[in-house]
């Protein structure tokens, strides 16, 4: 039966809190986790909500950080987590947690990932070493909704030296995803005149990333 999550967990003095748009993620020990964002009428700030009994229950992480909404979890390796959220600096706001969420880095922003205020995703995938590949996929433009774009850290989001433009036209929202066949999959919104108009999907291997040629 469908459950509403937020009995038990929603606060006195919350306006309102919503899950981030795009995904939420299967930690190595089981955990569901998916963040969301919680408005009190003055700020936003955001948490996971996570389950250990396969969601048939639910708790609150611990604050994840002020000022920042629609966030993204990846998991880096085990206990360390990393949190890539919207927010209205011009770049994308970075937060780190080495304990499973216990506890939280301060917020840094990463002049490499600008945005406009928008949603943007992020996954992490192993590559043939075993080493920790993260992919984001953002409006890559300060000023507007545009310029699709996707890039590639291989330090755990320390530096993003690889990165491929999708689309230069209006956009928006966007999810990344794993397809069947091992390419990275990209659902996003974009159009002519606004990042509105539909909803298209891109498939293509990770290296392509990286390829300029």
């Amino acid at each position: 039966m469908p459950q509403v999550v937020e009995h038990g967990i929603k606060k006195e003095g919350w306006h309102s809190m919503w899950p981030a748009p795009g995904r939420g993620t299967v930690l190595s020990n089981g955990r569901l986790a998916v963040p969301v964002t919680v408005y009190d009428l003055e700020n936003y700030h955001t948490y996971i909500v996570y389950s250990d009994d396969h969601g048939d229950s639910w708790q609150l992480s611990n604050k994840v950080g002020t000022t920042i909404n629609e966030a993204t979890l990846v998991e880096l390796d085990e206990h360390k987590l990393f949190v890539n959220a919207r927010n209205r600096t011009g770049n994308r706001a970075i937060v780190r947690s080495d304990d499973g969420g216990e506890s939280w880095s301060e917020i840094t922003y990463h002049e490499e990932l600008p945005d406009p205020t928008c949603m943007g995703s992020c996954i992490g995938i192993k590559d043939k070493k075993g080493k920790n590949v993260l992919i984001f996929s953002n409006a890559a433009n300060q000023n507007q909704r545009s310029h699709m774009t996707v890039k590639l850290s291989y330090d755990n989001g320390k530096t993003w030296p690889a990165q491929r433009l999708i689309y230069e036209g209006p956009a928006a929202y966007s999810c990344l995803t794993v397809m069947p066949d091992g390419e990275i999959g990209l659902l996003y919104e974009n159009g002519e005149k606004s990042p509105y108009e539909k909803i298209s999907l891109i498939k293509f291997p990770i290296d392509w990333i990286a390829d300029k040629k």
